[in-house]
């Protein structure tokens, strides 16, 4: 319908799918699964899941599955605590997390998985006879970081973060020493400047800090609060994305650098946090534990193109979060503690919106006011557009369920009654062939 702005209108509530697009992989039942990571080997052909996965609910007996041909097994070796992430550097799977010893050899928290043994990766994370732990590896330039709550290497001082030079973890820039409850979730590099996220308990600086080439100081973003952390730094076409629990205050949980400002304000999730992102296909998706995106209905995770973020076909049922997202043979896994899932419905949705902050022309051109908003029945729909423009509104249920549908001809403004909708929280997607929109409407 070229010219013509569809209006979707999808009820907020808790529902089964009458076609579920999620299925579940579950491990064999003598594990006892938290599965926290999960990660495609390419060179193996295998999709691993790690955490605090134990044999028979032994909580010094963790492994980790690997899963090919629809067939799980495990690495043959026992880990005495959870293991944390994965990463092929240099043709050779890393392993780090929280752990000690693997079988009865100390690791101190990171170990080189190759020819089916584990071999030492320098010193490990031990230091001082305090046992240190690895929460994230990554590759950035060529090189292998570690992060986490380590505060040394064999006899040398490194606070939370790491480089590896090919025979010994060295310090970056100095990292301070924040205290022991310390931990960094994720770094960076942007803009030839070093970011670090996590938890720090500092006095001085919020829980996400930069290098600026001399000292370690603080963006202007703001990360604060009890319960604040910044969970990942990801780089995408040529902007910044910072996710965590940024300022819960200000219902902050995920913001934008474009290289001089800072973008926050008109896409943020509701009721909860965001915790992992994944880019794959040029396209980068978000997960973590919310019920709605910027106003639209997204259950745990979401995608993002470069112009407007879209939910998937069908609802994640988890009851928790997203955890980590991967793919394996193309196809889409989250894992979400107790269960790992796959998705088997298409990549392409009309379920978007466009973030209000990236346009402000197109924001001022096709904007869209709704009112009265709360309302108890009765609501109008004004789109501000030069010209009369036809339209089609949609009711669906949050599993995307069509329970209403109308045209409207050569019009800018819409009144809306006789619907007889319950209470409840809606929401107003407003679709054209160039953007998505979405608002959020309550009735009371």
């Amino acid at each position: 319908m070229k010219n013509a702005i569809i209006i979707n209108i999808l009820i907020f509530s808790i529902q089964s799918f009458s076609q579920n697009y999620w299925q579940t992989v579950f491990p064999p039942d003598e594990y006892r699964p938290k599965v926290e990571i999960l990660y495609n080997d390419t060179i193996n052909d295998v999709l691993y899941a790690a955490g605090n996965i134990m044999i028979n609910s032994k909580a010094d007996s963790i492994i980790i599955l690997r899963y090919k041909n629809n067939v799980w097994d495990t690495l043959p070796a026992i880990f005495d605590a959870t293991v944390k992430d994965m990463i092929l550097f240099n043709g050779e799977l890393y392993v780090a997390g929280g752990f000690t010893y693997i079988d009865t050899l100390k690791f101190c928290g990171i170990a080189k998985y190759t020819n089916d043994n584990f071999y030492f990766v320098g010193e490990g994370f031990c230091y001082n006879n305090e046992n240190g732990g690895v929460g994230k590896l990554k590759i950035i330039n060529d090189t292998l970081y570690a992060m986490g709550y380590f505060k040394g290497s064999g006899e040398k001082e490194i606070n939370n973060i790491a480089k590896w030079n090919g025979v010994e973890w060295q310090n970056v820039y100095n990292f301070p020493d924040y205290g022991f409850a310390s931990v960094v979730y994720d770094i960076n590099i942007f803009n030839n400047e070093i970011f670090v996220g996590g938890n720090f308990h500092s006095d001085t600086l919020d829980d996400f800090i930069k290098y600026d080439g001399q000292n370690w100081v603080k963006p202007k973003l703001d990360v604060y609060g009890s319960l604040s952390a910044v969970s990942f730094i990801d780089i995408y076409k040529d902007k910044m994305f910072v996710g965590g629990n940024l300022c819960e205050e200000q219902g902050t949980y995920i913001a934008m650098y474009d290289g001089s400002k800072w973008f926050t304000d008109g896409f943020q999730p509701s009721l909860g946090v965001t915790l992992c992102s994944k880019e794959y296909n040029n396209e980068l998706y978000i997960g973590g534990k919310f019920s709605d995106f910027g106003g639209m209905p997204a259950q745990y995770i979401v995608k993002w193109d470069g112009t407007q973020f879209c939910k998937l076909q069908g609802a994640l049922d988890l009851g928790e979060r997203v955890l980590d997202i991967e793919f394996y043979h193309d196809t889409l896994y989250t894992c979400s503690g107790n269960s790992i899932n796959y998705y088997t419905g298409s990549y392409y949705s009309d379920t978007c919106f466009v973030w209000d902050n990236i346009d402000e022309k197109t924001i001022q051109k096709n904007s869209i006011t709704i009112y009265p908003n709360p309302t108890n029945s009765t609501f109008n729909i004004k789109l501000n557009t030069k010209t009369p423009l036809e339209i089609e509104i949609s009711i669906f249920s949050i599993n995307g369920n069509q329970i209403f549908e109308k045209h409207f001809y050569q019009t800018n403004e819409i009144r809306i009654n006789n619907l007889h909708l319950e209470k409840g929280v809606y929401f107003v997607e407003l679709k054209t062939d160039e953007f998505v929109k979405t608002k959020k409407l309550i009735i009371n």
